[in-house]
Order: C-alpha cells, then structure tokens, then sequence
C-alpha cells in the first residue's frame, strides 16, 4: 500500500490534475494507487517535490520525516492517536480535526 491517494487529496489534487504536473497518464496514477503498478524514480522524486515529503513516506515504508524528528517529543497517547490519524483518507481526517477543534475550545 501506498499514500499516492492520500497525499493526492490532502493537496486537493485530482487524478488528472496529478498525472498533468508529473507529465504522465491519469490511468498511471489509477494503477500507482491501486498498487498495480509502481512509480519510476523521477515520479517519486517530483511527487517527493510537490508533496514536500519523503520518498519512503510516499511509498508507504516510513513515516514522513518531520514525524520521525518529533517522535521522541511525544507521549504514549499522542504517538497513539498519530498512528490512527495516519491511517485516515483525507476527508476523515478533517472531520477528526474539526472535532478536536471543537473539543479543544471547549477546555
């Protein structure tokens, strides 16, 4: 598994929006995020670029490097809770800020 999908949707990218800055198919995205097909050095590294995150990040073998610095930094439960995040689709993950937004203003 991959996070091509979630990176492309947090930046509100679509799929052809996507394959238009990398110069390539729509379909060649399709098949990156269904894990059908893999994405050539140069495609990582663009989408490395325009994503502002790390290659390994995008193809899902560890976490995005800012998280690796501040892990240390953080408790039990906020390395908990940033797991689950992770594993969020971008939509969810919006309804999960927006209610701790809500929660928060409430202390």
């Amino acid at each position: 598994m991959n996070n091509i999908e979630n990176l492309r949707e947090e930046n509100n990218l679509s799929q052809k929006e996507l394959s238009l800055k990398l110069e390539i198919s729509q379909s060649a995205i399709s098949e990156w995020e269904k894990d059908l097909r893999y994405p050539k050095i140069e495609h990582l590294i663009k989408m490395s670029e325009l994503f502002k995150c790390s290659i390994d990040y995008i193809i899902n073998k560890e976490n995005d490097f800012g998280i690796i610095e501040i892990k240390n930094q953080l408790t039990e439960k906020e390395s908990e809770l940033l797991g689950y995040f992770r594993k969020l689709k971008a939509f969810e993950r919006g309804q999960l800020i927006g209610i701790a937004r809500t929660l928060a203003q409430g202390v």
